[in-house]
């Protein structure tokens, strides 16, 4: 057998067109694996998804669409995306109450929501695993109007 015949057997071949995700692949260069073994992951990387904690005092203002805008590490650009869709329940459920006992007392620290924003990567410079900060832009409201929301909310769930 030709070496062009036995290289072309061992190359490793993608049902679907993506980029490989698995880091440092070039450690199994030269190893012999069982078979079945996985040496790669390939996903599809033009459009990535991050989860975003979210209070729950901010959660009337968030809304499906409403444009998000990320600072990453290693980049100097902010990355412009848009939210995709809001969990419907918090991070950390506190146990419901059993009949006939008394409510639990609103927290001091306001729980989380988990807002998904999708953001687009066509030339593939967005990778896994990126951390940053990310900024949720709500509809516009005047200040008083802000400040009134956040002092109903406040008296809602914590004085009431």
């Amino acid at each position: 057998m030709s070496g062009q015949a036995r290289e072309g057997r061992l190359v490793v071949r993608s049902p679907i067109a993506g980029r490989i995700l698995t880091p440092y692949p070039e450690q199994l260069e030269g190893r012999a694996v069982p078979a079945g073994t996985l040496l790669a992951e390939v996903g599809d990387d033009r459009k990535m998804t991050a989860e975003l904690a979210v209070t729950e005092r901010l959660l009337d203002d968030l809304e499906p669409g409403a444009p998000v805008s990320a600072l990453l590490r290693g980049r100097l650009a902010p990355v412009k995306g848009l939210v995709a869709r809001i969990s419907p329940a918090t991070l950390s459920q506190p146990p419901t109450t059993a009949s006939g006992s008394e409510p639990l007392a609103p927290t001091l620290q306001p729980d989380q929501f988990v807002a998904l924003a999708v953001f687009e990567n066509p030339r593939g410079e967005l990778v896994a695993g990126m951390a940053g900060s990310a900024r949720i832009y709500g509809r516009r409201a005047s200040y008083a109007s802000r400040a009134w929301r956040v002092f109903k909310r406040w008296v809602q769930s914590v004085a009431w």
